[in-house]
């Protein structure tokens, strides 16, 4: 995360708590969190918002 452009959109997920993890990635601004296990409903949820928000990209020919 530390090595992707500043204006990523990045959830982050892990098996730790969101304090633990957060405390890693100060400064950071994910879009979201989601701690494991997870079920899929939630991963839409948090995908959604996500991927509607991202601008479409051009890809040169």
């Amino acid at each position: 995360m530390r090595r992707i452009p500043p204006d990523a959109r990045v959830i982050l997920m892990s098996g730790y708590s969101e304090h633990a993890v957060a405390a890693q990635f100060a400064g950071q601004q994910p879009l979201g969190f989601l701690q494991k296990p997870f079920r899929l409903a939630e991963l839409q949820e948090m995908l959604r918002p996500a991927l509607d928000a991202t601008p479409s990209c051009s890809r040169p020919e």
